[in-house]
């Protein structure tokens, strides 16, 4: 999802050479010598089409998952709102996590703590949890689109498609405080600093962090299956 065009433009031409050596008794390198122009164009066309797929239910969900719409009697809010909230969510990860209270009672299973004391209550973070991320990755996945016929068979891992959503919603985020939209398409190369610093944070995680991160994996596809009628 990530390369840069001319990034992609080798990898495709890698992947064609390797598929044609595996024909070449019937022919397929001879004619992807005279095709392989028009064959390039049609897998770049793909990678620009789910980038902007992800990009446009990311403008849809951004403005209510993260408050930033006012009724639409209160004019000239709007803007003002947006410039003031986006750089607090922008900040210290808050646009990817999400925040909940727990019952020390149920996390310690003692009966000596009272569920209806201040004091029984503990604020938990879950990395990559935010209803705006996860929305996005099962509208994708598991939605219309059906992308999750294209993940590894076996591999439950959605790490680099969270972050890349998650990427997607800060670029979101920053075209709707700033009041200014970018071309629809994807910049992976102004976004890529982006992208390996959220990806290093997932991949670096460690004990209730990573345990409710790996939780949460866990339930986007349980989530997907029940999408599809439980049958993935």
């Amino acid at each position: 999802m990530l390369p840069t065009a001319d990034e992609l433009k080798v990898m495709i031409r890698q992947a064609l050479h390797d598929a044609a050596v595996n024909y070449d008794k019937v022919g397929v390198k001879d004619w992807l010598a005279k095709n392989a122009e028009s064959e390039v164009k049609k897998l770049k066309d793909i990678t620009t089409n789910i980038r902007n797929d992800f990009k446009s239910v990311a403008r849809i969900l951004a403005l209510p998952l993260y408050d930033l719409v006012v009724p639409i009697q209160c004019r000239d809010q709007e803007a003002a709102l947006r410039r003031q909230r986006v750089p607090v969510l922008c900040s210290d990860f808050t646009w990817l996590d999400s925040d909940f209270m727990v019952c020390l009672f149920h996390i310690m299973n003692c009966v000596s703590y009272d569920p209806t004391s201040r004091m029984s209550w503990v604020r938990l973070r879950v990395p990559f949890g935010h209803m705006a991320l996860t929305q996005i990755v099962l509208n994708l996945l598991w939605g219309e689109k059906q992308y999750w016929r294209y993940l590894p068979v076996g591999n439950t891992d959605l790490t680099r498609v969270i972050v890349f959503a998650g990427t997607i919603l800060h670029q979101v985020l920053d075209e709707y405080a700033g009041g200014t939209f970018s071309a629809q398409e994807f910049n992976a190369r102004t976004s890529g600093a982006l992208y390996k610093t959220l990806y290093t944070r997932a991949v670096s995680l460690e004990g209730c962090a990573l345990a409710s991160y790996i939780k949460l994996m866990e339930d986007l596809h349980a989530q997907g299956a029940e999408m599809l009628g439980g049958h993935v």
